[in-house]
Formats: C-alpha cells, sequence, structure tokens
C-alpha cells in the first residue's frame, strides 16, 4: 500500500545519505555530494513543507541538508554551504532543545560559512545567539564560549562595530582570567586587542576607511564571481590591528541515520 511505499523510499533514502556519508569520510566529495542530493530528492518528496513537529523523519531530512552543507563547506562553496546550513538549522530549531549538540554544532558551521562568504552581518548575528545559548543555558565561564567570542569579535570589528567588539572582547578577558595564568600569551593577546579596539573606537577615519566601510558595509559584490568587492575592512598590516579569525573550520562530521548499511 502506498504508506508501505513511503516507508520503503525513506529507508532508501537513509541508505543513500549513510553512503554518502562513507563517500565524504573517504574524500570523495562528488559522490558524496550526488548521494546526499538523492537522499534529499526522496525526502523533499514526502514531507510537508513546514510541518516540522508533525512528522518526525523531518530531523533525518535535517541531517541530510546538514550533510550537503558540509560537503559545500569542504568544497569551499560558501554561498551554497550557506543556504544548505541555514535551511538544517531551521528544521533542528523547530524540533529540538535549544542547547542540543547538533543544533549548536550546524551554528558553529554556519558561522563560519557566513565569514568566509563574507557575509559579516549574518555571521555576527549566528555567533551571537550562539554566545547567548551558552550564556543562558550551559556554563557561563567555559573557554569553548570564548572561542565563539573570538569569531564574533571577528564579524563585529569587519563591520566596524568597535563599541561591541571591545564589550565582547571584555567578556573574553574575563572567562580568560578565570582559566588562565596572567602571563598566558592568549590572555596577553585578548589584552592587546581590547587595547587596539580602544584606540579604534575613536580614531576619526580617512577619506579612504569611509569608502572601505561603505562598500562592506553595503555588501557589494562582483557580478562576475560574487566575491565581495571589498573584504579589507580595517584588518591591513598597516594598522597594526591584530584580528581574531575562525583560523580552522569547525570540525566536519557527516551525520549518519537510522537502517545503517548492512553487509552480505
Amino acid at each position: 500500500d502506498y504508506d508501505t511505499q513511503v516507508q520503503t523510499q525513506l529507508k532508501l533514502a537513509k541508505i543513500h545519505n549513510n553512503i554518502g556519508c562513507v563517500y565524504f569520510e573517504c574524500d570523495e566529495l562528488d559522490e558524496a555530494r550526488e548521494y546526499f542530493e538523492s537522499s534529499l530528492e526522496i525526502q523533499r518528496d514526502v514531507y510537508e513543507p513546514g510541518k516540522y513537529k508533525s512528522q518526525p523523519g523531518y530531523l533525518a531530512m535535517s541531517s541530510t541538508v546538514c550533510n550537503l552543507g558540509c560537503v559545500y563547506l569542504e568544497m569551499s562553496d560558501w554561498e551554497l554551504a550557506c543556504q544548505f546550513l541555514e535551511e538544517a538549522l531551521k528544521i533542528q530549531q523547530n524540533i529540538l532543545n535549544p542547547t542540543s549538540s547538533m543544533a549548536l554544532n550546524t551554528m558553529e558551521h554556519l558561522g563560519y560559512a557566513f565569514v568566509k562568504y563574507a557575509d559579516y552581518d549574518a555571521g555576527m548575528k549566528v555567533y551571537k545567539e550562539l554566545v547567548e545559548i551558552r550564556k543562558k543555558n550551559l556554563c557561563v565561564d567555559d573557554l569553548e564560549t570564548a572561542e565563539t567570542m573570538k569569531n564574533l569579535v571577528h564579524c563585529q570589528i569587519k563591520l566596524f562595530n568597535y563599541e561591541d567588539a571591545f564589550d565582547t572582547l571584555r567578556d573574553i578577558e574575563i572567562i580568560q582570567e578565570l582559566n588562565y595564568d596572567e602571563d598566558d600569551p592568549r590572555l596577553v593577546k585578548t589584552r592587546e586587542l581590547l587595547r587596539d579596539a580602544h584606540y579604534e573606537m575613536y580614531k576619526f577615519p580617512g577619506l579612504s576607511e569611509m569608502i572601505t566601510r561603505m562598500i562592506t558595509l553595503n555588501g557589494y559584490r562582483n557580478p562576475w564571481n560574487n566575491d565581495l568587492l571589498c573584504q579589507c575592512s580595517i584588518d591591513k598590516s598597516s594598522d597594526g590591528f591584530s584580528l581574531f579569525k575562525p583560523e580552522c573550520r569547525p570540525q566536519v562530521k557527516t551525520k549518519l541515520t537510522g537502517h545503517k548499511i548492512s553487509y552480505a
């Protein structure tokens, strides 16, 4: 009957997702993408858009969507990575608890993708929400929260929000003071950045910097390759302002779903 056919299709979708995970772990990204897309096509045919809680299988679908986002992260296709990770997060936030490790992990990936795509405003919003969740529901003064704050500072500086960056750096300093010795280089660097941020707060920008701000804040992009026309912001070596950056992408792991591969 129809229900049996649907369940068979969903099992097939899960198997395709899991095969995609195997290819992903073997660094065969094109093959992984093909299987994830095949799985997602089946799932989209079954699930009614937007009715997350009434259809439990939506969480499995969010894993497939997130996996596709991870593939595009590895391919450095930041725009598509943002698109799929944002969709996955929307599903997860409608189903899971805000402190769910799955949703938090997706937020980390999405924030990173937005930063690499140079959509600093969107990245800032994701990192700010992530920090608030950690502060409210998890340990307020843990170093993991401080690491997320560093990414938030990077976005704030890119958007010339020096006052907000100063406040965030101060919060990072407080956490580090609880965990590091006074001469720890990580704490020393944060204090250096605090001084730099304080200087930038009161420095009158020159003409070139004002133009840079206008281009950056308006997000003007090259129509040929969609790159941001000006990505320099103020982290030029001549300014001596050393920014926190997401130096490496979050640890990317695809998500297996039920009905895992069995061998004859």
